[in-house]
């Protein structure tokens, strides 16, 4: 049987850029993000807690965070004049650098426009993955891992899981070990055939 290598590496391709189509969802326009967020400030991030940590040995080690914004402008929405959001950091291997879940991280000094949504508990939440803006005097100070496992309240596990798409283990990770194994398969075969 003879394998064509062209024809391998133009499969290969289609692959990996049909995985990494799905590992995110399209960026929304600046007028979607205002059609769909019901409060849109300039705020900065003035404190973060820690509200707890979930792990499962071997598989994950998260914390639970939330973030105290000050308002600095209100686009949209009640006159309001702090939002807190919640968002989760997944602590990696020992030299990893951490990842966040869902909702991105929000650290002290990070100066953003966010279109936001209301959430049940008093908190508020991005409307989507892109709905951030982060300003130019912005310096956000992320906690230390030690920081976070140190002011641990609570252990709980309430706060969902999964680390962002951007991380490398997601679907296109997955379509660059399929590709590397059809450049083996053709590299193999051409010895053979040779």
């Amino acid at each position: 049987m003879k394998v064509d290598i062209k024809q391998m590496l133009i499969a290969g391709v289609v692959l990996v850029s049909s995985f990494a189509a799905l590992a995110a969802p399209a960026p929304l326009t600046n007028a979607e993000l205002d059609e769909q967020a019901p409060v849109i400030v300039d705020a900065r991030v003035v404190g973060v807690e820690v509200l707890g940590e979930s792990e499962v040995p071997g598989e994950f080690h998260k914390v639970h965070l939330e973030a105290s914004l000050e308002v600095i402008e209100v686009y949209k929405g009640d006159a309001v004049d702090g939002v807190r959001i919640q968002f989760d950091v997944e602590l990696g291997n020992p030299g990893q650098a951490m990842c966040a879940t869902e909702e991105p991280a929000h650290w002290e000094g990070e100066v953003s426009k966010l279109w936001l949504t209301p959430r049940a508990d008093g908190t508020h939440r991005m409307v989507h993955w892109n709905a951030q803006e982060e300003a130019a005097e912005s310096d956000p100070q992320p906690l230390t891992t030690e920081q976070m496992l140190g002011q641990s309240a609570e252990a709980s596990d309430s706060h969902g899981g999964g680390c962002s798409m951007a991380a490398t283990s997601g679907p296109a990770g997955f379509g660059l070990v399929v590709l590397s194994a059809l450049f083996l398969v053709g590299f193999r075969s051409r010895q053979t055939n040779v």
